[in-house]
């Protein structure tokens, strides 16, 4: 090691002691701010629906959303058929087209979405305050009044097999299958991915008996949070949920680990 280099170092060893002294702690934290939670009105409907409304904050923003307690765990085996069926939420109810529910979400000023998931399904609504109660009427619509059109079958097919496709290009995702199989081998947590072919297979009548044997009010809870006009939201769910048959019973199936 040549005396140049010997300087070298030793000058950044001499920088890094000086850096290390002249640093700051960073400041304090201040004191945290009181936070309430915001009062919520809670009550059920005649059919079993239970409801809780949340008024809260300035922007005029509000979002429905109904939580089904229903999803992948209600398969049987036949994996993937809750988010299938989830599918058709949008695609039109008996008495609007998907285009229909698309465009009034967006007049608005918001937007429907569905999500399918393990033990929950969940249709979400957002829009302006002022279409509260609208947006809880277009979303009661379409848990409640589904068309499943057949001429959309393939196509939703489809798109749930470039989904599985992509998922086991995935390390993760099949890291995640691998560990679950193995802590519940005998339960639907340990089968997050159908094969091709019985995703293929699915019918339009499969989709439907889903639906029918999983979706009700008695499974089901409407959370409505953000700036609303309460008595209007509450007269508007009871309206378009209260005819809303039962349905089937909650449905628990909870799974044990493997040791």
């Amino acid at each position: 090691m040549n005396r140049m280099t010997i300087a070298l170092l030793a000058a950044l060893a001499l920088a890094g002691v000086a850096f290390a002294q002249d640093k700051q702690l960073p400041p304090e934290g201040g004191t945290p701010k009181n936070f309430e939670l915001p009062n919520k009105t809670s009550f059920a409907l005649d059919n079993g629906l239970q409801v809780t409304l949340v008024p809260f904050g300035d922007i005029p923003k509000v979002t429905v959303r109904l939580v089904v307690r229903s999803g992948n765990i209600n398969e049987g085996g036949n994996t993937w058929l809750a988010d299938l069926s989830g599918d058709f939420l949008l695609e039109g109810t008996s008495s609007r087209s998907a285009d229909d529910i698309a465009r009034e979400a967006a007049s608005m000023g918001g937007a429907v979405t569905v999500g399918v998931g393990e033990d929950l399904t969940t249709i979400n609504g957002e829009a302006l305050s002022e279409f509260a109660p609208a947006m809880a009427k277009l979303v009661a619509d379409v848990a409640m009044n589904p068309s499943f059109p057949e001429t959309e079958l393939e196509r939703l097919k489809r798109d749930r097999l470039r989904q599985l496709s992509v998922a086991r290009t995935q390390p993760q995702q099949m890291a995640t299958a691998a560990f679950r199989k193995a802590m519940y081998p005998d339960h639907p947590y340990g089968n997050p991915f159908p094969t091709d072919e019985q995703l293929s297979a699915y019918t339009i009548d499969d989709a439907k008996s889903f639906y029918a044997e999983n979706f009700g009010a008695q499974r089901s809870h409407v959370y409505v949070a953000g700036k609303f006009d309460t008595a209007a939201v509450r007269a508007a769910i009871e309206s378009a949920f209260g005819e809303w048959k039962r349905g089937p019973d909650v449905f628990t199936n909870v799974p044990t680990p493997v040791d």
